[in-house]
């Protein structure tokens, strides 16, 4: 039940994020800095819980790969930042929920990060199918790296 309400208050954090996000002109660098910032977020975690240095580098590393999603969302293709918060959940799940990161990590957090990540990513997805001036699918999205 605690966790069905950590669930439900994520989404509807995410709703408010995403409302205040969809009315500024720049939306984009405010769903990408909302990315960071959620991986940024389990660096503190580790530090203040005194996690093992080899942890908060594990937790850098994350933080890393979620900021190069970000800097791809927001200067190649809003994809990357679909893709990017599509991942994170996975990241919450496998290290702070069921991992050794429940140790520092504290557990409301967590668990409604899986629900604000996730609609999050569909948020961006629908705006990305439905608005016409949507950037590349996926795909061309990936060959744009290439440039």
């Amino acid at each position: 039940m605690i966790a069905l309400t950590y669930l439900l208050l994520g989404a509807l954090g995410a709703v408010v994020f995403l409302g205040l996000a969809a009315q500024s002109p720049q939306e984009n660098r405010i769903l990408a800095l909302g990315l960071g910032i959620a991986a940024v977020l389990y660096i503190a975690f580790a530090w203040i819980g005194q996690a093992s240095a080899a942890w908060v580098v594990t937790e850098m590393g994350g933080a890393l790969g979620y900021g190069v999603a970000a800097g791809l969302g927001l200067y190649r293709s809003r994809w990357w930042l679909m893709l990017g918060w599509l991942a994170h959940p996975l990241w919450d799940v496998g290290l702070h929920v069921l991992g050794r990161g429940s140790a520092f990590a504290p557990q409301g957090y967590a668990i409604s990060c899986i629900s604000f990540d996730l609609v999050v990513a569909i948020y961006i997805l629908i705006t990305q199918l439905t608005r016409s001036r949507a950037t590349p699918d996926p795909i061309s999205a990936l060959s744009s790296l290439k440039s």
